[in-house]
């Protein structure tokens, strides 16, 4: 979502990639990051591929996009956190939260570029637009996905409570976000 060329973003995102890669393996086990972290972007990048060579034309579908790409994201972040201390309820939280508030930033990021960027192939507020999704199975989604995330944050203690965060987020998504996108289907 850029103005910037492809190839510089393709070489930037590289070139900063390897530097974060090297710094990560000075301070975590290389022997258990590397293999991670390769299958997980693999995991990753075929859910992008896949949510844009067979768009979503369904909630279902496209929760399904959102979670391998939107909330895949977060949980690498959440597991590469949680290497140090592997403990299953350190691994469990911090996936939840990262799966319920990945999953609230993809939906965000949809619903801002349909207008933004003109995107409507598989992106949810023109499935909204166009009647092909319920408002209230989107809103149920935002509900459930703020639980999971809360839910995630609560079990583990964190340097900052974050339910003001997700709160916050949500409640932009509905009183603005959605209703904003609602607007056009009955314009």
């Amino acid at each position: 979502d850029m103005n910037t060329d492809r190839l510089s973003l393709g070489v930037g995102s590289l070139t900063l990639s390897h530097l974060a890669l090297k710094r990560m393996c000075t301070y975590l086990d290389p022997s258990a990051l590397l293999p991670f972290l390769s299958d997980s972007m693999a995991e990753l990048c075929r859910a992008q591929i896949l949510a844009t060579k067979i768009p979503a034309a369904t909630l279902t579908k496209w929760r399904e996009y959102a979670d391998g790409y939107g909330g895949g994201f977060l949980r690498i972040y959440a597991r590469i956190a949680t290497l140090p201390d592997e403990t299953k309820l350190a691994v469990d939280s911090a996936c939840r939260f990262a799966t319920g508030f990945g999953n609230l930033i993809t939906l965000a990021d949809d619903l801002r570029d349909y207008s933004r960027t003109g995107e409507r192939s598989g992106n949810l507020a023109a499935l909204i637009v166009d009647s092909a999704v319920n408002v209230e199975d989107v809103i149920a989604f935002v509900n459930e996905m703020r639980d999971v995330a809360i839910s995630g944050s609560r079990e583990q203690q964190t340097a900052y409570d974050l339910q003001p965060v997700i709160d916050f987020f949500v409640s932009d998504i509905l009183s603005r976000m959605i209703p904003s996108v609602v607007e056009r289907r009955t314009a």
